[in-house]
């Protein structure tokens, strides 16, 4: 599980990189735009369309490259999933790629079109506060270059990790439910440490006490419950299979017995 968790940091840093290096981009570009006062000559009108084409170049930019790196921690997750249930892994089912293509790359655009608006919307606030309280084009510039960017580089890391645990996450379960014939219950696992948020660790201790049995797991998945027996479960933005940001636990199988198969 280790190995798992570390190529996700890995692969979540690499995109983390590729992500603010297109970020940046767009930054510089308005930062030189307000060096040279060339923004304080535009209209409001042509500003609201400018940020707006940048808006849509941004998310454009994420899409192919978090789809890209999304793609292969999915499907890593997927093969631990067969692994944990001592399956041979042949490539990733059609079912699952369907599911993947028309649930999971549709929420994770949101998310991303929702984080590339709100960056901008700071972005396009800071400029045309200034210029209408009459701030000096190089002082916003250096606050792009000193507030915002060091901001954006730091939430997009985070995001980066955050979406590809989110994609592990839902390939592992994926993989889980092509094998619902030998799974008995669920567990929920990861490291305890000073890192483990209250939620995870309650999961760890009802799972603990009474492992969830696939047909519970089905239900919290769809209801999505923020407590379970009175403790809380998840943050107020999370799922049940992603309870919170940059979360480092996940479901594991327990499979039943070959006795137990053979009756069945």
């Amino acid at each position: 599980m280790e190995k798992l968790y570390l190529n996700l940091k890995k692969k979540a840093d690499e995109l983390a990189i590729r992500a603010y290096l297109e970020t940046k981009k767009i930054l510089n570009e308005l930062s030189g735009m307000l060096a040279t006062e060339e923004i304080g000559a535009k209209s409001y009108q042509w500003l609201e369309a400018h940020f707006q084409q940048q808006m849509n170049e941004l998310q454009a930019k994420y899409t192919t490259s978090f789809a890209k790196y999304s793609s292969i921690m999915f499907e890593q997750g997927l093969k631990q999933a067969f692994t944990d249930v001592h399956s041979s892994f042949h490539g990733i089912p059609v079912e699952v790629l369907g599911w993947y293509d028309t649930t999971f790359k549709t929420m994770q655009e949101t998310i991303l079109r929702n984080y590339t608006a709100d960056m901008m919307r700071t972005i396009k606030n800071t400029i045309m506060v200034g210029i209408v309280t009459g701030t000096p084009p190089d002082v916003l510039a250096k606050i792009i270059k000193k507030q915002i960017q060091p901001t954006a580089k730091r939430r997009i890391t985070v995001l980066a990790r955050d979406q590809l645990s989110l994609a592990m996450q839902n390939g592992i379960y994926q993989g889980y439910k092509q094998h619902e014939d030998v799974i008995k219950a669920y567990q929920w696992v990861g490291p305890l440490d000073k890192r483990t948020t209250t939620w995870c660790e309650n999961r760890q201790l009802l799972t603990k006490e009474k492992p969830w049995t696939p047909k519970e797991v089905e239900r919290y998945i769809e209801e999505n419950p923020r407590t379970i027996k009175g403790k809380e479960i998840r943050a107020s933005h999370g799922t049940f299979l992603h309870p919170h940001i940059q979360c480092r636990h996940r479901l594991v199988a327990i499979t039943k017995s070959i006795t137990a198969i053979v009756k069945e």
